[in-house]
């Protein structure tokens, strides 16, 4: 048993090469970044390499957005905004922000305990607002949800427990 654990525990410590193509925005992996170690890839303009461009970070709920203005006149790009996640097809929804919420959803997880871990844990997070109007949203969707939700739902088709 102990064994068994502790070779778990190495597989999701020991370092892999990720997979950099082929991959949906849900199977895409997504990491916790600190921000100050994102804000050491904004050090220089990213257009001319001009060092010390003004940078500004903003949160969109779970979405970092970084703005970089440019000290060099001739620059051809005086400001650029990078967004740290996609957005979801068709919408201009941050995909972190949908899948959070759609993951909590579809495991029957309370929605309230996971923003609490969140929040310890100093992660940017969306509000119960928020999650509920997605859940309003995926119930005229997935009518199934429910079902999902209690593990009555396999590959498309209602399983009955007996």
């Amino acid at each position: 048993m102990y064994w068994d654990t502790l070779q778990v525990f190495v597989c999701f410590v020991a370092p892999y090469r990720l997979p950099m193509a082929g991959t949906n925005l849900r199977t895409e992996p997504k990491h916790i970044v600190f921000l100050s170690q994102l804000l050491l890839l904004f050090k220089f303009c990213h257009v001319c390499k001009t060092e010390n461009a003004e940078v500004e970070a903003k949160q969109v709920r779970t979405e970092a957005v970084v703005t970089t203005s440019c000290s060099n006149p001739k620059c051809p790009k005086q400001e650029n905004i990078w967004h740290s996640q996609p957005t979801m097809p068709n919408s201009q929804i941050p995909a972190g922000n949908f899948l959070l919420c759609m993951s909590i959803l579809l495991a029957g997880s309370s929605a309230t305990k996971v923003f609490q871990v969140f929040k310890h844990m100093g992660l940017c997070c969306v509000s119960l607002n928020t999650y509920f109007n997605y859940q309003r949203v995926s119930t005229i969707l997935l009518p199934n949800a429910h079902f999902y939700n209690h593990g009555h739902y396999t590959s498309g088709h209602l399983v009955t427990f007996q």
